[in-house]
């Protein structure tokens, strides 16, 4: 691929941030049928609390930090509040992506007692665990602005709380990577195994050339149903983008020399280095077509050895799967 901007593609295909906002109708499906789970699996129409202690009137509630950090989540607990808790009026002090000190205040809510009362714990949930992901994802961000060729950190999709975990990683200033399963294409270790006892392959490297081979040619079946092949436009025949999980340097050499030695229908591939040490990712020759990424028991504690590693991007389940929850307070006043 002519003028290969390994920067410019690397956030083409694996920051997907735009698409991750309320005006998306896959996002915000994704954020109400969050808001009735947390919320039927709380109970929240029988607080039998609130009800015991028959509130009739109106209070003002805040929601304030405990700690620095930064804030995400605002543009979802707006959308909630507006759709299901119309009953209740807010403003807020801060935006998405804002750094905040000690005590400062976030929101300030005007309702019934028993609304704010009830649906307390929910909004700080939502609001404290996509704050607490984006200020993890910072920190980490943050110490690699003034190294040259830093690789980019990005999440994986060990993703509890699924597109709006990437979206906390996407305002920590980290990249989202896929977002689904339709996303990109993404061969990994299972899907080798399966193409080799398909093929009756004699290895895993067979398999990676199998792969990327199939890969090239793809066509999707809903461009290609009724028409004639030739009438297809040929960015629509293949996906112009590809990854492929490696586990060590035999195999990702095989998955170099297919690909350069294939033709190339405009494509970018990448390497999943998967739980290889710094090392031995470094004793691989940079190739100019294709993008560099590891991933696999990458901590906050050791993430630091894959920096000059010669990467392009680390990626961490610990991002979303083992993050520190915002400390965040709610007060009646």
């Amino acid at each position: 691929m002519e003028n290969f901007d390994r920067k410019k593609l690397i956030k083409k295909y694996f920051d997907k941030s735009e698409k991750l906002t309320v005006t998306n109708t896959v996002y915000k499906k994704q954020l109400e049928d969050l808001w009735h789970w947390l919320t039927h699996a709380d109970c929240v129409a029988n607080d039998i609390t609130t009800k015991s202690l028959m509130f009739k009137g109106n209070r003002t509630a805040e929601i304030a930090s405990k700690q620095e950090g930064v804030i995400a989540g605002i543009e979802e607990i707006s959308y909630l509040i507006k759709t299901f808790l119309p009953q209740l009026t807010f403003k807020t002090h801060v935006s998405d992506g804002q750094h905040i000190t000690h005590h400062a205040p976030l929101i300030t809510f005007k309702g019934s007692a028993t609304d704010l009362l009830s649906f307390e714990r929910t909004i700080l949930n939502i609001f404290g665990r996509m704050s607490g992901i984006a200020t993890d994802t910072h920190s980490l961000v943050s110490k690699l602005e003034n190294i040259e060729h830093a690789p980019f950190i990005a999440a994986t999709r060990k993703t509890p709380w699924m597109l709006l975990d990437k979206k906390a990683v996407s305002i920590g200033g980290g990249l989202t990577h896929r977002l689904s399963l339709s996303d990109s294409i993404l061969i990994k270790d299972n899907h080798l195994i399966a193409l080799q006892k398909e093929y009756k392959l004699k290895t895993i490297e067979a398999a990676i050339k199998k792969a990327i081979e199939q890969v090239l040619n793809y066509r999707h079946p809903e461009f290609i149903s009724g028409s004639h092949i030739d009438e297809i436009p040929k960015q629509v025949r293949n996906d112009s983008f590809f990854e492929i999980e490696v586990a060590n340097i035999l195999q990702a050499q095989a998955a170099i020399e297919t690909f350069n030695n294939s033709p190339k229908y405009e494509k970018v591939m990448a390497l999943l280095f998967d739980n290889m040490a710094p090392g031995e990712i470094s004793a691989l020759s940079k190739n100019p077509h294709v993008i560099f990424e590891t991933s696999g028991n990458i901590t906050h504690n050791n993430y630091s050895t894959w920096i000059h590693s010669g990467v392009d991007i680390i990626s961490m389940g610990s991002l979303t799967h083992s993050n520190k929850q915002f400390d965040l307070s709610l007060q009646i006043v």
